[in-house]
């Protein structure tokens, strides 16, 4: 493991390897990225993972994501995101392939000092080995408030 802060963010990263059932040497480990700019802020990340679901399969996670936030003014912004993820089978018994993908567009603007709202689009893509490909596509609207309880 090791963690760099850099002179606008940072850098982390921790690499491993287990071997799966059929002794072969499996990868781990993650990799983020942090890069602050005036008004954004530039994110990456990369992991890959290997557990044991409770059906006794080993299953390989491969994870991947980079997102980007503007800040417009002091009350608004827009963020841009991409994420992919796959779990795959690693040894034992056959696993169905699944990948995901999701893009993302959102813009966000404080209502007042404790309410959010935020809209955007969201185009989703999963593909599942053995049944095809679904695409999927999502329009939002939220409204959050922020509140502290005091005992």
């Amino acid at each position: 493991n090791r963690a760099l802060p850099l002179p606008r963010g940072s850098l982390s990263f921790s690499v491993g390897a287990t071997l799966d059932t059929n002794d072969n040497l499996v990868p781990s480990g993650r990799l983020n990225f942090t890069h602050q700019m005036r008004s954004s802020t530039l994110t990456a990340s990369l992991s890959q993972d290997v557990r044991t679901s409770d059906r006794s399969n080993e299953l390989r996670t491969t994870r991947a994501s980079v997102g980007y936030d503007y800040e417009i003014n002091s009350l608004s912004g827009i963020g841009l995101s991409a994420n992919f993820a796959e779990v795959a089978g690693s040894g034992g018994p056959d696993v169905d392939d699944t990948s995901r993908t999701d893009l993302r567009a959102t813009y966000r603007r404080d209502l007042t000092r404790d309410w959010q709202l935020s809209t955007g689009y969201e185009y989703r893509i999963r593909e599942e080995s053995d049944i095809g490909e679904a695409t999927s596509n999502r329009i939002f609207l939220t409204l959050q408030r922020n509140f502290a309880v005091r005992p």
